[in-house]
Parts: structure tokens; C-alpha cells; sequence
């Protein structure tokens, strides 16, 4: 099964309308966390050192890129949060209440 769902909606005899829908979707902390994972792919760490005495770099294995990408993302959001950096939102059947008093808030 796709995460995304593509339809064409016809609304008269002209006019089409593309309507994307994702299925899954990442939180903030996912959305870190995936940004990271490719920062953290162009990382490397110390290997040793050569005959010639230089420092020897190895690429992060895909493990550890995606270890350190997850643990850094869940220390930065609950950093984030700490420091009331993070807005909450409620949910969307409250902003589709009748009631348009406070717009949903």
C-alpha cells in the first residue's frame, strides 16, 4: 500500500482539481530527526591512524547515523519544549465545531 493517495476531482466541465493525500506522515520530532539523518550521512569518525602517521576517517555506519539522528532529535524537541519553543495546536474536530466563537481556539 502507498503512503500517497492521488485523485482527480471533476468539478465541472473544465476545471480539475489534483487532491494529494498523505497517509503517514512524521511529527516535528520525525521531521528532525530524517533532516539529520542526512546530515549525520556525511559524518565521519576517527578510524585509527596510518603508516604515515595521518588520521584515518570512516563513514558512519547506517546504523549509527540513524541512532545519533533519533537521539538527537528526541534531546533537541525535549529541549524545545523545556523552553516552551513548541506551539500546541487542538485538535481538528474542535476546529470543526460549530462553534466559530473563538475560531476553534
Amino acid at each position: 500500500m502507498s503512503s500517497l493517495e492521488i485523485k482527480t476531482i471533476q468539478h465541472d466541465d473544465i476545471k480539475k482539481t489534483a487532491l494529494a493525500h498523505e497517509r503517514v506522515k512524521l511529527d516535528a520530532t520525525g521531521e528532525l530527526a530524517r533532516h539529520l539523518l542526512v546530515v549525520f550521512a556525511q559524518v565521519g569518525v576517527s578510524d585509527g591512524v596510518s603508516s604515515s602517521g595521518r588520521q584515518l576517517i570512516r563513514p558512519l555506519e547506517p546504523v549509527e547515523i540513524v541512532a545519533r539522528a533519533v537521539a538527537t532529535a528526541e534531546l533537541a524537541m525535549k529541549s524545545f519544549g523545556e523552553k516552551g519553543w513548541i506551539a500546541y495546536f487542538p485538535p481538528l474536530e474542535d476546529l470543526l465545531a460549530d462553534d466559530t466563537s473563538s475560531a476553534g481556539f
